[in-house]
């Protein structure tokens, strides 16, 4: 029995999860902890440096070394064609491409072998080589353009990743204001499910004194019916609100997620300070967005990837020029090493290499090449540019149309209440029926409800711009 007990309080606890009351500066702090969706915009990012620093590793100081050994005991055709064995050779290099478009070695090598008539006989070279691009990379101008490209591209990727980074801690915020209108629908929609239900006891009252009909209950009854679906409607809502939260922030996914406490009018009275100061600025703010940079950026890659592409139909061309020194030795010799120093010993070579198209295919592709180029920035150039004036203009005019109608809701809830008061007087009077009255209850909780949303759609249109002028300076933006 004892341990029944233990196993069950086990599977209690097991089941039971804490409790987490979160706020718009919690959810903040959570989304500025490397979540999965961060995490993707990272990658990116790190997949553009992955291509500069490949482009980078072309420069690098490389080391190769190798040896071989081979060794027979075969017999030769004749006494004058004898067979080499052992044979072993052995090679170290130390190479070096530069940005100047020029490549330098430094290599040495060493082969032995022995026969019948002579024994251990072994060729040591120590060399050097230097090879130029004449043409087009001379001096590194093909290189430069490349990086400066990779260097760009990466530098707009920093700015894109701080825009999405925004972005995605502006959208945690949207949600959790979607909590908020979701908890004051469920809040004023149970105080007036309250009073359906006060008057279906009313009702009944009067029903058994012989005063109402069983019609008048039966309405009275439908209205909290329908207000009990709807708290349930909502409640459904703030089910998938949680969802998106836990699916956002694995963290969470065994939490039981609450809404902490939150300050409405102080909320909106932030909301319509900042669209006060965005109402001010006629032109767009573009001292406060960072897409102009992206824009900047756009325009710097282009210039250089049509200057790469007009590289791409011009000839190689290069100039190689080697020195080595050669040493020769054998067992009863002197050492090949000792005869490096010996005169005669060098080597010299120089050779030139010019490779180019006898067609006009190249030009095809680079015309094609210029095309996708211009385009494709441009296209990205257009999009980021009409985005931010798009925004900012649009924005004003929502702005102005959702405080219209903000006002205009606020009118109309005074005028429900004052109608609503005289509408249970003359029902109170028997001077209408009960349908008119729970008509007019359904359109004051509606009026309610529309005021809710209508401010959650500002709020949203708000973030909505402050992720594109991230740097806007008024107190929503302040995380």
């Amino acid at each position: 029995m004892h341990r029944l007990l233990i196993v069950v309080s086990c599977l209690i606890s097991l089941s039971v999860s804490s409790k987490v009351l979160i706020s718009e500066e919690k959810l903040v702090q959570f989304a500025e902890k490397s979540p999965p969706s961060i995490q993707e915009i990272e990658l990116a990012l790190h997949g553009v440096k992955v291509r500069q620093l490949q482009y980078e590793e072309n420069f690098q100081t490389g080391l190769s070394a190798g040896g071989s050994y081979y060794s027979t005991e075969e017999d030769q055709f004749s006494t004058f064609i004898p067979v080499n064995s052992p044979v072993s050779s052995y090679s170290v290099a130390v190479t070096k491409n530069t940005r100047k478009g020029i490549s330098l070695s430094v290599s040495g090598t060493r082969d032995r072998f022995s026969n019948n008539f002579v024994q251990k006989a072994t060729t040591t070279t120590v060399g050097a080589e230097i090879t130029l691009d004449l043409y087009k990379d001379f001096l590194g101008r093909s290189t430069e353009k490349n990086i400066d490209l990779l260097n760009k591209e990466y530098l707009q990727k920093l700015v894109e990743t701080e825009i999405q980074k925004k972005n995605f801690k502006n959208s945690i915020r949207k949600i959790y204001w979607n909590l908020v209108a979701n908890a004051e629908k469920i809040k004023i929609t149970k105080e007036q499910l309250k009073a359906s239900e006060k008057q279906v006891r009313e009702a009944k009252k009067r029903l058994r004194n012989g005063i109402a009909d069983k019609g008048e209950v039966s309405k009275y009854q439908s209205q909290a019916s329908i207000r009990k679906s709807q708290i349930i409607l909502y409640e459904y809502e703030r089910s998938n609100l949680i969802q998106q939260l836990k699916e956002l922030f694995p963290e969470l996914k065994d939490e039981e997620i609450e809404l902490g406490q939150y300050n409405m009018p102080e909320a909106i009275g932030t909301v319509l300070a900042c669209s006060a100061k965005i109402s001010k600025r006629l032109d767009a703010p573009m001292e406060f967005t960072k897409y102009d940079e992206i824009v900047d950026l756009l325009k710097e890659r282009k210039k250089r990837e049509v200057a790469i592409n007009d590289d791409y139909t011009k000839p190689d061309i290069s100039l190689s020029s080697g020195v080595n020194m050669i040493g020769k030795g054998t067992e009863v010799t002197n050492s090949s090493y000792d005869n490096l120093t010996e005169e005669n010993n060098l080597a010299y070579s120089v050779s030139l290499n010019v490779s180019l198209a006898l067609d006009d295919k190249k030009d095809q592709t680079k015309e094609v090449l210029q095309k996708i180029a211009k385009k494709k920035y441009l296209l990205e150039r257009q999009k980021s540019l009409s985005k931010v004036v798009a925004y900012h203009s649009e924005t004003l005019n929502k702005i102005r149309m959702l405080q219209q109608i903000l006002l205009n809701q606020n009118q109309n809830i005074s005028y429900l209440q004052d109608s609503l008061k005289v509408t249970q007087k003359k029902f109170n009077q028997a001077r209408i029926d009960v349908q008119q009255l729970v008509q007019e209850q359904e359109a004051y909780l509606q009026s309610y409800v529309d005021e809710i949303d209508t401010k959650l759609i500002v709020i949203n249109t708000l973030l909505d711009y402050l992720s594109v002028y991230t740097n806007f300076p008024c107190h929503l933006n302040r995380f």
